[in-house]
């Protein structure tokens, strides 16, 4: 089996992108810029921290239980939100 077809095998059985992963890029870039701040390095560390828990939880392989952080987020963000 070939390169390209084994990296296209193993991404065919992550979890992807959702709303929370978007939610949570967004929340860790606001923190990369709020280290700019004077006195704030430490939201740096924080920020990188994020990033690399939430590419991680990006490439999980565990479907069901990252669909389900999806869905209480936005159960949490969208309460009156109807379901499909």
């Amino acid at each position: 089996m070939g390169l390209k077809k084994r990296i296209k095998n193993w991404f065919s059985k992550r979890y992807g992108d959702d709303e929370l992963e978007m939610f949570l890029y967004i929340v860790n870039f606001a923190l990369l810029f709020l280290a700019f701040i004077p006195d704030c390095h430490f939201l740096v560390f924080i920020a990188i921290a994020g990033f690399v828990l939430t590419t991680f939880r990006a490439l999980s392989s565990n479907i069901e239980k990252r669909s389900r952080e999806n869905e209480i987020f936005l159960k949490i963000l969208f309460p009156f939100r109807k379901k499909k």
